[in-house]
């Protein structure tokens, strides 16, 4: 695509795909990126559909790179949200919005990525998570038992632990179920 000057080659992919769709596209690259944009961006009659989550574009392990998703997302001039969590109970959906209720620009560049509350699914607050019949809380925060200072490396070995611990715990509860 950059060595061919006359758009032969871009043209050629547009008329066969007139719209593309890049689905995660928060784990877009740079140079992916940039071929998507090299395709697509000088042509109005053809569209280019980049559906993702931003609040996972950190993660780099998978190819992601924020600053691509913010340069791709500042490009465009529409944006839609998805309003309704259909995956999640009403009451993690709520526990959620609750914790980025007062956050002040929670993930850092706010104007690119900004926290949208959503709703629950109409059928949302009839699942519940129940172990051992007790309903168990949406959302649940650890708090070290250690009132000293911590380093980083002891409080992920902590923190690890009682991750592991957890997991036993409700893979032992759902033997017994």
């Amino acid at each position: 695509l950059r060595q061919d000057s006359d758009g032969i080659l871009a043209a050629r992919i547009r008329s066969l795909y007139p719209v593309a769709m890049s689905d995660e596209f928060q784990d877009t690259d740079p140079q992916q990126y940039q071929i998507f944009n090299d395709i697509y961006d000088a042509s109005p009659y053809c569209g280019l559909f980049m559906i993702g989550d931003p609040k996972q574009a950190i993660y780099a392990f998978r190819g992601a790179d924020i600053f691509t998703y913010i340069h791709a997302r500042r490009q465009v001039s529409e944006h839609y949200n998805l309003s309704t969590n259909w995956r999640s109970t009403a009451d993690m959906v709520a526990a959620v919005n609750r914790v980025f209720e007062h956050a002040n620009a929670p993930f850092i560049y706010e104007k690119d990525i900004p926290f949208l509350e959503v709703s629950h699914s109409p059928n949302a607050n009839k699942k519940q998570w129940v172990m051992s019949s007790e309903k168990q809380a949406a959302m649940t925060f650890w708090l070290g038992e250690d009132t000293e200072l911590q380093t980083k490396s002891d409080y992920e070995s902590s923190m690890a632990q009682a991750t592991a611990v957890s997991i036993h715990t409700v893979l032992h509860a759902a033997m017994n179920d």
